[in-house]
């Protein structure tokens, strides 16, 4: 290759001209014009390469001229040439979008010459921005050159000059979108691009009820300030944004007459519109969640009196804690809600810990006459306040994804969900610190496999544990499928007998185990033989599809480099683990690696090499994995969703 191809050669623009721009012309935020200075003072205005109309690409449907040029001009410097200022309208733009650019002169001077061919072929603009899709040529007078310096920015003040009102929508809207309704309306008062982005639909799409919003104080005689649903606002609210809501989530709120009179409003106002004026019209997911009133029994010498409360409807005793669940008038607002929205992808109904058989059915029944066809999702957790199988759920045909209790399981509706829910991919059974623990006849996991084997189907079990749960959960006996086992709580503490269980029971399925949620401030163990160091190698040694381990109890560095040297052997894919719980020790001088391929001398002497230092663990690991792999702080940590 020649010498003159090797070499670059700066552009005409490059070497002649210096760029200038001009932000938000006429007012209209990203339209901005590029103004190309000439050394003889001859100015060219252009498209700025961030226009929307060339980042998009828009496409364009028409240009109107607004301006015209005087033909009487003659001589070298155009005298007679209209003089014209910066507000000065040139050009507007249509796209077929709807999306209107008004082009002003920008700058001061005579104007020469108006681009008529970009009139007659608009999509100039598009394929030569910076060439025969220029806008205007102007001359300014010397005067004129240095104000219009002070109108124009250079490439580096323009980024330089950045602030909030000039993100990108998108990023806007995404922050819009985690603030409050409060909030919101404050944002939307700082400049004129947030007000914009305010009534954007995209930040609408996520509404939370939480007590607190709509509502405001009023003084109660008897129980002091409380929180008073205001109506007005509600009723303000609902016709401007409703039709822009995907997601509605009702909170746990201690206030009761503040939920079921918004449950009441949501149910009067779908009624309102006629049947084919559905104001909800991509609402598809929907969840609620009951605040449980709690007592706990601090009267041991008067038992009596604390069962007597018992005899009340939907009221439960778990140890010396009474719970009150939920029925009666919020139940039937709950209901008279759910039965009006229809076409529902996703539902989440949680802790309702109903009692009577007939208020258990309700809701579900009324889920499954508007949305059984096209539910995907339910979280149904809690819903009863006793040990009754839910057959209900299995009556959605098209279910995906299930989030139960086990209390709400039995053999039936686990036979029920493989016999007839052909399209279900995963199972959660979640444990909580409410949760009734169950057992399941041994052989029904069998007939399950069975039948999944038979349609070509494959389930993923999840065990999962998370609130305030103290307790183990009651593992299935058996051949049971488990393919994840997550602990999302920072009340349970790793048991070396769990961990075996798990070994014994599901090595041949088992893929993800992890304890996540930190534990700060609780006494971890130093002592090896208090630790779980060992039942962690081996519960990779033995799990052969095990991919994913979460690590948040205090082990050694050495068994991290062991659990990683074995875990790259077989399956093991992410591990996480919180830097803060690592100690740097080897206890591993006098052990014997038995398995097969292993040299205990070249093991030993890596592990002396690699464990005094946490960056030497680190780059060990990564070594092993063949990527880059760090432990994590406890923000990191408590980050993590599987």
């Amino acid at each position: 290759m020649s010498l003159a191809k090797r070499i670059k050669y700066p552009s005409v623009i490059e070497r002649y001209y210096t760029k200038y721009y001009r932000t938000n012309v006429h007012s209209e935020t990203n339209n901005d014009t590029l103004v190309l200075v000439h050394s003889n003072r001859v100015c060219v205005l252009m498209l700025s390469e961030r226009h929307p109309i060339l980042t998009n690409p828009l496409k364009i449907h028409s240009i109107e001229s607004l301006a015209s040029v005087n033909q009487s001009m003659s001589g070298k410097s155009k005298r007679g040439a209209d003089y014209v200022q910066p507000n000065k309208l040139l050009y507007r733009i249509k796209c077929d979008n709807e999306q209107i650019f008004t082009i002003c002169a920008s700058i001061k001077g005579r104007l020469v010459e108006l681009n008529d061919e970009i009139i007659k072929t608009p999509d100039l603009l598009q394929q030569k921005p910076q060439g025969e899709g220029y806008l205007a040529i102007f001359i300014p007078s010397l005067k004129d050159g240095e104000n219009n310096l002070k109108l124009l920015v250079t490439e580096q003040d323009e980024v330089k000059s950045m602030g909030w009102e000039d993100l990108p929508t998108i990023l806007l809207e995404e922050i819009f979108s985690y603030l409050s309704l409060t909030h919101r309306y404050y944002a939307s008062q700082v400049c004129r691009t947030w007000y914009e982005v305010f009534h954007s639909p995209i930040i609408w799409h996520t509404f939370i009820f939480d007590g607190l919003i709509f509502t405001r104080k009023k003084f109660n005689l008897y129980r002091g300030y409380e929180r008073i649903l205001n109506l007005y606002r509600v009723q303000r609210y609902l016709p401007r944004k409703s039709r822009y809501i995907k997601q509605l989530i009702i909170k746990p709120i201690p206030e009761y007459h503040n939920m079921c009179d918004f449950l009441d409003m949501l149910t009067n106002f779908i009624h309102h519109h006629e049947q084919n004026d559905y104001p909800f019209p991509y609402l598809d997911e929907f969840s609620f969640t009951f605040h449980v009133l709690k007592l706990i029994n601090d009267d041991e010498n008067n038992p009596e009196h604390f069962h007597a409360y018992n005899e009340y409807p939907n009221a439960f005793i778990r140890g010396n804690k009474r719970y009150y669940g939920t029925g009666g008038t919020i139940l039937e607002k709950l209901r008279k809600f759910i039965s009006s929205v229809r076409s529902l992808k996703r539902f989440h109904l949680n802790d309702l810990f109903l009692a009577s058989d007939f208020d258990i059915g309700a809701c579900l029944e009324e889920l499954l006459v508007n949305s059984g066809e096209t539910l995907e999702y339910i979280e149904v957790l809690n819903y009863t306040s006793y040990i009754i199988p839910l057959y209900t759920v299995g009556l959605f045909p098209n279910l995906h994804t299930i989030s139960i209790s086990p209390h709400s399981l039995d053999d039936g509706v686990l036979l029920l969900f493989a016999n007839h829910l052909i399209y279900l991919r995963r199972l959660d059974i979640v444990h909580d610190e409410l949760t009734i623990s169950h057992r399941y006849r041994d052989s029904v996991w069998n007939e399950i496999e069975e039948i999944l084997k038979e349609n070509k189907r494959r389930w993923n079990i999840r065990m999962i544990t998370k609130g305030k749960c103290k307790e183990e959960p009651l593992w299935p006996q058996g051949s049971a499928p488990i393919q994840s086992i997550i602990y999302n709580t920072c009340s349970v503490k790793v048991v070396q007998t769990s961990i075996y269980t798990c070994m014994e029971q599901f090595s041949a399925t088992l893929e993800t185990y992890a304890h996540l949620k930190s534990m700060c401030r609780v006494y971890i163990p130093r002592s090896f033989l208090e630790r779980a160091d060992t039942a962690y190698i081996g519960l990779v040694k033995t799990t052969r599809y095990l991919h994913t381990l979460a690590i948040k109890e205090r082990i050694s560095t050495a068994t991290c480099l062991l659990i990683a040297y074995y875990g790259a052997k077989n399956n093991l894919k992410q591990f996480y683990l919180r830097r803060n719980c690592v100690i740097l020790r080897n206890e591993y001088r006098k052990y014997l690696f038995r398995e097969s391929g292993d040299n205990n001398e070249s093991i030993h002497s890596w592990l002396e090499q690699h464990c005094r230092k946490y960056d030497r663990v680190e780059d060990a690991v990564s070594v092993l994995f063949g990527r880059k792999w760090k432990m994590l702080t406890d923000w990191e940590y408590n980050r993590i969703c599987l």
